[in-house]
């Protein structure tokens, strides 16, 4: 006769088929904290250089506006020539 599901070295699992939880040691939240401090700091990062772009797409539009309007306001017959 056979066991199901004890197979040797194999990991508890709770009822929702995950891996059991187990509490945390020292090392285990300080390398969580460190993993946290690298996601912060790379949305920080994220947040500095999607601003910068959108600043950057601003002034590229406005460029692009003004001169649209020099030029129809070089077209011969347009009022304002």
């Amino acid at each position: 006769m056979t066991t199901r599901g004890k197979t040797p070295g194999a990991v508890p699992r709770a009822s929702t088929g995950r891996p059991a939880a187990r509490s945390l040691g020292p090392e285990d939240e300080r390398l969580n904290d460190d993993i946290n401090a690298v996601l912060r700091d790379a949305a920080e990062q994220l947040e500095v250089r999607t601003r910068a772009e959108a600043a950057e797409d601003t002034a590229a539009a406005r460029r692009q506006f003004d001169a649209v309007v020099a030029l129809a306001r070089a077209l011969p017959g347009k009022p304002g020539s």
